[in-house]
């Protein structure tokens, strides 16, 4: 495919196009001598934010349909350099860094993104997601409990019960997954979550329930099947207290 190139830019046909259209709604535009830079001095503010919509767009196809993530990121970069109110650019771009395992470049792109006025739950319940990816328990433990303060979710509370698990607070991490179950009785995770907590609370019956439901739910998942084994394996030989933590499944 043909590049045109702006300054350090490379811009497909494609992408070429949408800027000729964005460029103050005229149908013809400009000299290939203009660097990006320049360009963008001339283009409207609304015309900027229209390509920045465009570029996010595209992006969004790059990441999560191609699997194309390092596009995707330039693609989001430019969409932010058009329009750096555009908090969608900022949270995107955060959730693709984290496919990249770039964990901190995600949670600053998230930080700017609530530093713009992106005060939503989902925004906190990514922020949460990747603190705990991190292994930073109390910024994930604020961070669900966040999101749930803006909307109550099945994923920030079962996310809530996950750093109640890793703190060995069993109790506080039953309560989390159940009510995550009843905003949500089909997330098989939080039953599997669940049934771990049980167990390490030597409540094998309501371990086997819990797994048997998340197998219900999601009969495919192999490693829900081991747990199953597992737990079996406890109650016939009379193991109590039994860590889970460090399992693998």
């Amino acid at each position: 495919m043909k590049k045109f190139v702006f300054g350090s830019f490379k811009v497909d046909k494609q992408r070429f196009m949408l800027i000729v259209k964005a460029v103050l709604g005229l149908s013809f535009i400009f000299v290939l001598g203009f660097s990006f830079k320049k360009l963008l001095e001339i283009v409207s503010p609304d015309a900027k934010a229209r390509l920045s919509t465009e570029l996010i767009s595209s992006a969004s196809e790059s990441a999560f349909v191609e699997g194309n993530f390092d596009k995707a990121i330039d693609e989001l970069s430019q969409a932010i350099r058009l329009d750096t109110s555009n908090v969608v650019a900022y949270v995107m771009r955060g959730r693709v860094y984290v496919n990249l395992k770039l964990y901190s470049e995600a949670i600053k792109d998230l930080n700017k993104a609530i530093a713009k006025g992106e005060s939503n739950s989902e925004v906190y319940l990514y922020r949460a997601q990747i603190h705990f990816l991190m292994d930073d328990y109390a910024s994930a433990f604020a961070d669900y409990s966040q999101s749930i303060e803006y909307t109550p979710n099945t994923e920030a509370y079962a996310g809530k019960g996950e750093v109640y698990f890793q703190m060995n607070q069993l109790r506080e991490a039953i309560a989390c997954y159940t009510k995550a179950i009843e905003l949500f009785p089909e997330n098989h995770k939080a039953y599997f979550a669940r049934s771990k907590a049980y167990s390490m609370q030597s409540m094998y019956e309501n371990a086997l329930s819990d797994v048997d439901e998340a197998l219900k739910l999601e009969p495919s998942m192999e490693i829900y099947r081991k747990n199953r084994e597992f737990i079996v394996s406890m109650m016939n030989s009379g193991t109590k207290n039994q860590d889970y933590r460090n399992q693998d499944f």
